[in-house]
């Protein structure tokens, strides 16, 4: 189930980021196969983390507590599209993989410098199989 637009645009409002680093993220993971479960969803997550970092490591004064964009992105994978309800990680692969991704897309907002350099790494990461990337047959 997706999320409404509308929510989307109100946590990325909330959580400070721009809705252009959102689009560049889709984008991304436009380049591979899987777009909800596979490596296009694997790299879409990897580049909406480092969008989220780098957004926060810009401004941490203004985005602490609930503002926090790490906490949020982490937030929104732990609770049911659109309600904002736990769900059991445990019964959902997917999402603990997103939530991985995430992670190493955290992680690599630290090591790029540029939405470029953040791309050439994710390749790198999707085509060399270093990323816990999304399957159809793990999340059965």
């Amino acid at each position: 189930m997706a999320r409404p637009d509308w929510l989307t645009e109100t946590e990325s409002k909330i959580a400070g980021i721009d809705p252009a680093d959102i689009e560049w993220a889709n984008s991304v993971g436009e380049k591979y196969e899987g777009e909800w479960l596979g490596k296009g969803d694997a790299a879409r997550h990897l580049a909406l983390g480092y969008v989220t970092a780098k957004t926060y490591m810009n401004n941490p004064k203004e985005l602490r507590g609930f503002r926090n964009p790490i906490f949020l992105s982490s937030l929104r994978e732990m609770t049911i599209p659109g309600t904002f309800l736990p769900k059991w990680i445990y019964q959902d692969p997917d999402a603990a993989m997103d939530l991985r991704n995430n992670k190493l897309g955290f992680d690599l907002a630290t090591m790029a410098d540029s939405k470029e350099d953040a791309e050439k790494l994710i390749d790198k990461m999707i085509t060399g199989d270093l990323t816990q990337a999304s399957t159809e047959e793990e999340a059965k």
